[in-house]
């Protein structure tokens, strides 16, 4: 029930430096006007593209490749060396000269492959600069080692050395050797020999994987690495189409980032301005839906309101274009604008597309056909919970939110609540739950949200169940309150209704009643937050009481009959349940103010000019006199009337108001019974 702690603390420290009074946090729902109806839904980019993955790769990405050197290397190493008959003390003087001499490498490739300092890397500590051999040309490759390792490590060393052609020539050396005898370093060699010699990429890059099918080993995954680097090859020349096709079998692969080069291209084709460039791409399924994608996902500015436009007139026959596409096309003409171009898209759309289901309900909503919009809504968010967390297409938040109004506008308040919370929106759902269900539908809910599910919110925690269990002590349904305590704030609920029920007995004598109503009074000022505190106005115990977002009951009456909150207008019904569930008294931290009432009644059991009754006076004061001092002049005037002849009573008297002592020293009922 508490701000994410990204932290809170940090939240604290933005306020500090900023001109709002708290940390941002998203609009509640309830009180978006109906905008947030008519607003496109918004898509994820890489989530457009999936589709177009392949089920499977013949290559899969190794992401977290050891380094040369370690134990793979020295398998091959070693079975290499037994092919030609180099086996015990002999092969393991080779074995560790290798290793040694690999570490060496390792450390100047870190130093050699670093990439200049920006926003997103950062050049290395120093520490691991010194690690380097200071003198490259000094290195040696061991001898004794096979004629692949040999030539392999002779052609890496030349790399770093800046010597290309001398790499190269060692590296196609490997690949002129026999097959047998280029068994553990065909690969590698390919790999970088399209890797140092640009212009060799589109022969040696397929060559890899050509490799790899055959059998070849490729612990480094280089295979799968070399889709990218094939794919960045064919961008740096403005072949779009091929670059795309390798991307998307590099994200298959394993490679996720491998959709930001997708929206690379995307940028990169549209940044072009030719049409005579983007025309052919339009017409390959792969490549229309890269470019469908990235502009589904830019803003509605007038740039990307020119880019669809001129890609809906590119578009080919509508008879060639896949059933699968025509809810993203609704999508992009909903944008425009063009309502009627999107309603015929939605009309090609197959029946469970959940982009088309959207954008019909939107459809239906503007034109005033709520029941059917909010009906097709519901099948949307059906789909999008069956599916669960493969779910990725859409902004689903935002969907059970708007779904989460359509409820509310139809006073179906327990499917408000669940919406809400599929939204991830607890403000919203807190709302309903604690101003218009009834405590009776809040049990019933909360049972079938078990425990633990309410530390997922996207902004803040919520917990169901502690508001149902403060909902219940105001209520004064305590038995029924401590199952939903948590135990510690349990343990402070128990003590609060044992001092209660003491205090009520009106068989106990007063002196002894008034201990315990100054008892329950302390509980409550100490942690009343816990056991009453509501969780919205006026207590917002989701943000620990630090701070004051408003009642959103007062904000949702206001709304009526108000422009541009047609659909999200609360009913008569909404403002009646809400009225009939305010806390009171409306303030605050309201459980202070019950805190100074069962202190008054504390001191009220004592006599005239008794001591305790004066302390309880003074300290209850104090709770509230700095926040609300018209509500402490009640108890200043009693402690100067009915305690006139102790002396706190006379100092009050002298100063007007409360005097300045030091509270510990006068804390009522010190002594034990």
């Amino acid at each position: 029930m508490t701000i994410k702690r990204a932290s809170l603390f940090s939240l604290i420290t933005l306020v500090h430096f900023a001109q709002a009074c708290g940390p941002w946090l998203p609009a509640s729902y309830v009180l978006r006007n109906d905008d947030v109806f008519y607003a496109p839904p918004e898509v994820g980019f890489a989530a457009e593209l999936r589709h177009l993955l392949p089920d499977s790769v013949p290559h899969d990405a190794v992401l977290e490749a050891e380094a040369l050197g370690g134990g793979n290397s020295v398998v091959e190493l070693r079975a290499s060396l037994s092919r030609v008959g180099v086996e015990g003390g002999e092969a393991d003087s080779i074995v560790i000269a290798y290793v040694d001499f690999r570490e060496q490498l390792n450390r100047i490739k870190r130093n050699f492959e670093v990439p200049p300092a920006s926003d997103y890397n950062y050049r290395m500590d120093e520490s691991d600069l010194k690690e380097a051999p200071l003198d490259v040309e000094a290195l040696v490759v061991p001898a004794g080692l096979p004629d692949e390792f040999r030539l392999y490590l002779e052609g890496a060393l030349a790399y770093y050395q800046n010597d290309r052609a001398a790499a190269l020539d060692n590296w196609k050396a490997v690949l002129d050797l026999p097959e047998f005898e280029r068994r553990y370093r065909s690969v590698m060699a390919a790999y970088m020999i399209a890797k140092a010699c640009p212009g060799a990429s589109l022969k040696y890059f397929p060559m890899v994987r050509d490799f790899a099918e055959a059998g070849y080993p490729d612990p480094q995954g280089l295979a799968a690495a070399s889709y990218g680097r094939q794919a960045r090859h064919y961008l740096d020349r403005s072949q779009y189409h091929d670059a795309i096709d390798l991307y998307l079998l590099q994200w298959a692969s394993g490679y996720w980032n491998a959709a930001q080069s997708l929206e690379r291209v995307a940028q990169d084709v549209w940044s072009c301005g030719y049409d005579a460039h983007i025309r052919p791409l339009v017409r390959y399924e792969a490549s229309r839906a890269v470019l469908t994608a990235y502009l589904l996902t830019q803003s509605n500015d007038e740039r990307a309101a020119d880019l669809r436009q001129r890609f809906l007139e590119m578009l080919p026959d509508v008879d060639t274009v896949s059933i699968s596409e025509a809810g993203r096309f609704a999508l992009m003409e909903y944008q425009r604008n063009h309502l009627s171009a999107a309603r015929l898209w939605v009309s090609y759309a197959a029946a469970d597309d959940a982009l088309a289901l959207w954008v019909k309900s939107k459809l239906l909503l503007r034109s005033g056909r709520i029941d059917e919009g909010r009906t097709l809504m519901m099948a949307l968010t059906e789909e999008m919970k069956a599916k669960g967390d493969d779910w990725r297409r859409l902004d689903t938040s935002r969907a059970w939110g708007e779904l989460g109004l359509l409820m509310l506008r139809d006073q179906r308040y327990v499917e408000a609540a669940d919406s809400f919370w599929n939204a991830s929106s607890w403000e919203d759902c807190a709302y309903i739950l604690e101003r218009l269900l009834t405590a009776d539908e809040l049990i019933e809910w909360v049972g079938r949200h078990p425990s633990g599910m309410f530390s997922e919110m996207r902004y803040y925690d919520g917990e169901a169940h502690a508001l149902l269990a403060r909902r219940l002590m105001r209520e004064a349904r305590f038995d029924q309150a401590l199952e939903y305590f948590e135990p510690e704030v349990r343990e402070w609920a128990e003590s609060y209704m044992q001092a209660m029920r003491q205090a009520s007995d009106a068989a106990t004598d007063a002196a002894i009643r008034a201990r315990h109503y100054w008892e329950a009074a302390c509980i409550l000022r100490e942690h009343g937050m816990s056991l009453l505190g509501a969780e919205l106005a006026p207590d917002h115990v989701w943000t620990d009481g630090y701070f004051d977002w408003g009642d959103l009951a007062h904000q949702r009456r206001q709304r009526i009959y108000t422009e541009s909150y047609e659909i999200n207008e609360p009913s008569w019904s909404e403002i009646e349940l809400a009225e009939k569930t305010q806390i009171l008294p409306s303030k605050r931290y309201h459980y202070r103010y019950r805190a100074v009432r069962l202190a008054e009644l504390a001191a009220g059991l004592l006599p005239n000019n008794d001591e305790q009754a004066a302390r309880i006076y003074c300290v209850a004061g104090s709770w509230i006199k700095y926040r609300d001092p018209t509500e402490a002049d009640r108890l200043y005037k009693q402690l100067v009337v009915r305690c006139p002849e102790t002396e706190l009573g006379q100092a009050a008297s002298a100063m007007n108001w409360f005097p300045h002592v030091d509270l510990d020293t006068i804390q009522p009922f010190a002594e034990p019974l």
